[in-house]
C-alpha cells in the first residue's frame, strides 16, 4: 500500500462493485428492463397508457438506488469485504500450527475490526490520524505474520533440528575420547576440524531455539498489543483519545514494526547459519 487510505480506498471500491454486481441488481434491471420494453410495445398496440412505460422505468430506477444505498450502507456487508480483502493480502495461507493458527485468527479478528471502524468513521478532523494508524497496524501484522509463518517452519523441522542437536552432541564426546587416545598427528588435527564443525553446528541450532524462543514470545505480545490499539479506537469514538495521543499510538506501532523487522532479520541469520 502506497499511502494510508489506499486499503480503505480499496475496500471502498470494492463495495461499490458489490453493490453493482450482486445478483440481485442484475435482476431489478433485467426486471426493469423487460417491463419498460413491454410497455412500450402495449402502449403503441393501445392496450395501456403511455404513463406505464414511464412509471416502470422509474420503479425499477427508485429500486436500484434503494439497493445501492443499502448495499454501501451495510455494515455486514462491508465487514465481509474488509474480511476477503485482509485474508486476500495479509493472511492468505493458514499454518500448520494450531497454536500459531489461533494467535493469527486473533490477531485477524482485531485487523477487521479496526479496518470497519476505520471504514465507518466520518469525522475528519481525526479521520487522517486513524487511516495512518490503521496503516501502521496493516504493515505491522503482515509483518507478524511473516513471523508467523517462519515459525511454524521451525516447529515443522523441530523433531529434526533436535535429532541433529542429540547427534552431534553425542558425536562430540565420542570424538573427544578418540582425541585423547590418537597419538598420529595428522588424525589429531582432523579429530579438531571435525570437533570444531560439530561445536559451531550445536551452536547454532542453541542460536535458533533462543530465537525462535524469542519471537513466539514477540508475536504473542504484538497480538495483546493490537487488542489495546484497537480499543484505544474505540475511545476516540467515546471523544476521550485526541490527536495527539493517536499520534504516540503511532510511534509505539513504529518501534513494534522495528523490533519485529529484527527479529526477523535474527532469524534469517540463524538459519543461514544451520
Amino acid at each position: 500500500m502506497s499511502t494510508a487510505t489506499s486499503f480503505q480506498d480499496l475496500v471502498r471500491r470494492n463495495i461499490i462493485e458489490y453493490a453493482f454486481f450482486r445478483w440481485e441488481s442484475a435482476v431489478i434491471l433485467g426486471l426493469t428492463a423487460g417491463g419498460t420494453l413491454l410497455s412500450v410495445y402495449l402502449n403503441a398496440q393501445g392496450i395501456v397508457p403511455s404513463w406505464l412505460w414511464g412509471g416502470s422505468l422509474g420503479f425499477g430506477l427508485l429500486s436500484e438506488s434503494l439497493l445501492f444505498y443499502s448495499s454501501i450502507t451495510d455494515t455486514d456487508n462491508s465487514r465481509m469485504i474488509i474480511d476477503r480483502l485482509l485474508r486476500e493480502q495479509y493472511y492468505p495461507k493458514d499454518l500448520k500450527n494450531q497454536q500459531l493458527q489461533a494467535q493469527i485468527d486473533k490477531a485477524f479478528a482485531y485487523h477487521s475490526r479496526l479496518e470497519s471502524r476505520v471504514n465507518r468513521w466520518r469525522d475528519t478532523s481525526l479521520k487522517d490520524h486513524l487511516n495512518e494508524t490503521a496503516e501502521q497496524v496493516r504493515e505491522w501484522l503482515k509483518t507478524s505474520y511473516t513471523l508467523a509463518q517462519r515459525i511454524d517452519r521451525y516447529l515443522s523441522e523441530y523433531e529434526l533440528l533436535q535429532a541433529d542437536r542429540v547427534h552431534a552432541s553425542q558425536r562430540l564426546k565420542v570424538l573427544e575420547r578418540q582425541f585423547q587416545q590418537e597419538k598420529d598427528p595428522g588424525l589429531r588435527k582432523q579429530l579438531e576440524i571435525t570437533q570444531g564443525g560439530l561445536q559451531r553446528q550445536v551452536a547454532a541450532l542453541d542460536n535458533v531455539d533462543n530465537t525462535m524462543k524469542q519471537a513466539k514470545l514477540q508475536l504473542e505480545h504484538t497480538i495483546s498489543a493490537v487488542g489495546t490499539i484497537y480499543s484505544q479506537t474505540l475511545l476516540i469514538e467515546a471523544r476521550e483519545l485526541d490527536g495527539s495521543r493517536l499520534g504516540r499510538v503511532r510511534e509505539e506501532v513504529a518501534g513494534e514494526i522495528t523490533q519485529l523487522n529484527d527479529i526477523l532479520s535474527a532469524m534469517s541469520d540463524v538459519y543461514q547459519d544451520v
